[in-house]
């Protein structure tokens, strides 16, 4: 069976509390992984892991410095039924994402993707707007949330089930 492995950036330190709303909120076996920003694919799927892609990200690793950010509002995508937080500044991001795309040559549709943390999944436009009422009430002191990123991280999913393959330190 092939395993796809993808790159996200995972918030640290996050409380219980956060972790059990997703939970309860994500309509998604992707739903263990940690609240996070997804950045990008690392191979195509595989029966194999990508060693030399893995190498490439650890050796890109040594000049990227931790990324540091904020949190800042809840956001939708109503079409899909996606709440989340929105990163803010994104400059980082989108240079990280640069150097992965050029690396990895990811086909671009878009310039950059709209980088998020998603907080609930599925439900309607119904199941969001509740989604998001209940996160503020419970959250809203949490925001601006300050974030610094020392890492990101390799996730493998196989037939629906995610797990982590490792976690590759900033040293720039």
């Amino acid at each position: 069976m092939p395993i796809s492995y993808f790159l996200s950036l995972d918030v640290p330190n996050i409380s219980q509390e956060v972790t059990d709303f997703r939970v309860a909120h994500i309509n998604h076996p992707g739903k263990v992984i940690p609240l996070h920003i997804s950045i990008g694919g690392l191979s195509a799927a595989a029966s194999e892991p990508p060693t030399r892609e893995i190498n490439l990200l650890q050796s890109l690793c040594t000049r990227i410095k931790p990324i540091e950010l904020d949190l800042v509002c809840t956001c939708a995508f109503p079409s899909s039924s996606v709440l989340w937080l929105a990163p803010n500044p994104v400059g980082e991001l989108e240079d990280l994402f640069d150097v992965l795309a050029e690396t990895y040559n990811y086909e671009r549709q878009w310039k950059y993707p709209t980088f998020h943390a998603t907080i609930a999944l599925g439900g309607g436009h119904e199941g969001i707007m509740a989604a998001e009422q209940e996160f503020k009430e419970k959250f809203s002191h949490l925001l601006p949330w300050a974030i610094r990123f020392n890492s990101i991280s390799i996730w493998t999913e196989e037939d629906s089930h995610f797990a982590k393959h490792a976690d590759v330190a900033f040293s720039g």
